[in-house]
């Protein structure tokens, strides 16, 4: 029996170094798990810390590139508003010469209005290649807005002999006869 306890004895005292063998090897892996998550978070962590860095970086200077951008467009917006403003008295100055032309039937009306707006006559002479000097200057004159009055009095003419002419205009350009002269000329140029 002796035997029997101390093989008894012996076989428990395997079963127990297997038993805190298999625990050992459990709890080393638990740990081995656990600092290699430990070591994948840190990595993760690293990873987007440094994306995030990247991309608050790349915000930061887009950002600053649309600020330079706007200070720009405002700098070229600023210099377009004093050429415009620069050009709008040209204009009107330009404007109160051709005015003073045509109130004193000078010959080189026409020159200075072909000068300041192109596009008139050029558009009436596609409609109408056959249009005249002088019915060139007579559109120039409606184009400016003044009346068949101011006209006639300006071309020495009456105030019929103005109708007239008007009429013999809106046949040259094929227009009906309640057709307004000043809205159509301004339209051509608008269009």
């Amino acid at each position: 029996m002796y035997y029997y306890i101390k093989s008894k004895d012996s076989l428990e005292n395997l079963q127990t170094t297997g038993l805190e063998l298999s625990i050992k090897k459990i709890d080393e892996k638990k740990t081995k798990d656990s600092k290699t998550l430990k070591t994948a978070t840190l990595i993760c962590s690293s990873i987007a810390g440094f994306l995030s860095v990247a991309l608050l970086t790349y915000l930061y200077h887009q950002n600053k590139k649309k600020k330079r951008q706007i200070l720009e467009n405002k700098a070229v917006i600023f210099q377009k508003e004093c050429e415009t403003k620069v050009l709008k008295k040209r204009i009107a100055g330009a404007q109160e010469d051709l005015i003073q032309l045509a109130k004193n039937n000078d010959i080189r009306f026409l020159e200075k209005f072909q000068e300041i707006y192109p596009n008139v006559s050029q558009k009436l002479l596609e409609l109408n290649p056959e249009l005249t000097k002088a019915n060139l200057v007579f559109c120039a004159l409606i184009w400016l807005g003044f009346s068949s009055k101011d006209i006639a009095e300006f071309t020495f003419m009456q105030h019929r002999s103005v109708q007239i002419k008007k009429s013999r205009l809106r046949k040259k350009l094929n227009l009906r006869s309640d057709v307004d002269l000043y809205h159509f000329l301004k339209s051509l140029v608008d269009n």
